[in-house]
């Protein structure tokens, strides 16, 4: 049988190669060809396609990177590249210091993480897509050394997956996040990532009566910077409520001294009640109906909630809150017993039509259910004012929007790994990915872009690379007034290529 060969052929002005692989079939000699793509360097191998980018081929030695050493090879092939939205986003991160917090933590792996971060910020595809990506962009220019094929993925997850990597991440990052004093008020909160993959944390869930097979991901939030701090793995089937001395054991390992806290209403327990008391912290959580001192609380204070004084406007609802104060586990509370008038109203409909046709349902658990309507319990171990303890608890929907930030534009979600290392450095990546998009979007805060319309925006804005030339293609009025604020000029964009990285 004759042996594999290259086959070359000419279109459209272009050299092309196929690899060639002879076989029989029913007694006739037919070929297996696979695409190499277009002809760079014929004489050393050196080709380029849409799935590799440039690389090097012989059939010997198979696919192999060119290396920077190897650049004069293709120094006059013309690129175009997306530039803007690569170059906005690395160069706001820079400016912020966090490139080279990157470098100072991964070390031999930052480049490929600064590209994969990037990965994730500015697109919606998987990692398989990422080399693909990374060959038609500006990073590959910014970061040489990346390593953003398939299989290399998988390995770099692997390792940045390790414990190690883990606890140098979160030392260094909290202390470039708090540079001085290290006390913090937080919130906490959980989420399910719905997975098949066969590892120990993914478990059959019940939370809040959603049935899933999933592993848990709870976030801690800093409730002044709202930036995420931390973040633990669990087990779909382990409640939160057994997970917040672990969480705060792990904040003291990085010497974070947690003042205040805000939680949900499955953190509350004995147990957790009387730990944050011992350790000194403030707190504030929403209680559940089925608890005793909630309906001792309703029970002996309902009739006196609805009352001028009471009366509260939030996100522009109307809510009586009466604040009354208790005694709980040996501890002086505060309990804020409120009623939520337009869901009340809701509810009462829903009651009312829904016992057309409950047949075994009694008048007093109905009128049970009537008075319960609407009603919710905040408790609080510090007195807050009646108008400000609902801004106060709602600031926890800060951590759903981060978790929305990271299931919806930095493909936390679908979990894509096949074993608990690569998934580990999954979620590191996600982590820092959830920062880099906050940290861009708080740029802008302030005027009407945000950190998807300006990548948006700038993801038509190409370069030309020919040798050592970078051609940047013109700008259009939304690109240059973004630039204005972010105090770039068009004189600080690049025109010559960056000098060779070790």
């Amino acid at each position: 049988m004759a042996k594999p060969f290259i086959h070359y052929q000419e279109k459209n002005g272009n050299q092309y190669a196929s690899i060639y692989v002879p076989r029989w079939e029913n007694g006739h000699k037919v070929n297996d060809i696979t695409n190499l793509g277009r002809v760079i360097n014929k004489e050393d191998g050196i080709f380029k396609s849409r799935a590799r980018g440039i690389f090097k081929y012989n059939l010997v030695n198979g696919y192999s990177d060119v290396l920077d050493d190897n650049y004069d090879v293709i120094k006059d092939f013309k690129s175009t590249l997306i530039f803007g939205d690569v170059y906005i986003a690395y160069n706001i991160l820079n400016s912020l210091g966090y490139i080279e917090l990157i470098k100072k933590i991964f070390g031999e792996f930052a480049e490929t993480t600064i590209a994969l971060v990037l990965h994730r910020l500015l697109t919606d595809r998987p990692n398989v897509d990422a080399n693909f990506w990374y060959n038609g962009t500006f990073i590959k220019i910014l970061c040489p050394n990346a390593k953003l094929d398939s299989r290399r993925i998988s390995e770099y997850l692997a390792k940045i997956g390790s414990q190690k990597f883990h606890d140098t991440f979160f030392t260094q990052y909290l202390n470039n996040l708090y540079t001085k004093d290290k006390s913090c008020s937080i919130l906490i909160d959980s989420t399910g990532l719905q997975n098949d993959i066969k590892i120990q944390y993914t478990q059959i869930s019940n939370h809040n009566g959603q049935i899933n097979n999933e592993a848990r991901l709870i976030y801690v939030i800093d409730r002044k910077t709202k930036m995420p701090i931390y973040y633990r793995l669990i087990a779909g089937n382990i409640i939160d409520v057994s997970t917040l001395k672990k969480i705060l054991d792990d904040l003291k390992l990085y010497d974070i001294d947690v003042n205040f806290a805000i939680l949900d209403a499955g953190y509350y327990s004995e147990d957790n009640i009387k730990q944050l008391f011992a350790n000194k912290i403030n707190f504030i959580t929403r209680l559940i109906g089925n608890r005793l001192i909630y309906k001792e609380l309703v029970a002996s204070n309902y009739d006196k909630i609805i009352h001028i004084k009471n009366k509260n406007i939030h996100a522009g609802r109307l809510i009586h809150v009466l604040k009354q104060k208790f005694n709980l586990f040996g501890h002086t509370m505060y309990a804020y017993i409120s009623i939520d008038h337009k869901r009340m109203y809701e509810e009462v409909l829903r009651l009312g039509l829904n016992s057309v046709n409950a047949k075994n349902t009694s008048i007093e658990e109905l009128e049970t259910e009537r008075k319960t309507a609407g009603l919710f319990i905040i408790i609080s171990s510090i007195d807050i004012d009646i108008n400000e303890i609902l801004p106060f608890y709602y600031q926890r929907q800060t951590i759903e929007q981060i978790f929305d930030v990271s299931k919806n534009h930095v493909s936390l979600l679908p979990v894509r790994c096949h074993n608990l290392e690569t998934f580990n450095g999954h979620l590191l990546i996600s982590f820092i990915a959830t920062i880099t998009y906050l940290v861009i979007n708080n740029k802008f805060n302030h005027i009407q872009y945000n950190a998807l319309n300006i990548f948006s925006i700038f993801h038509y804005l190409f370069c030309d690379i020919k040798g050592d030339t970078i051609s940047i293609h013109e700008l259009n009025k939304d690109m240059k007034e973004i630039m204005k604020m972010l105090n770039i000029s068009v004189s600080d964009l690049p025109s010559k290529m960056p000098d060779k990285q070790n």
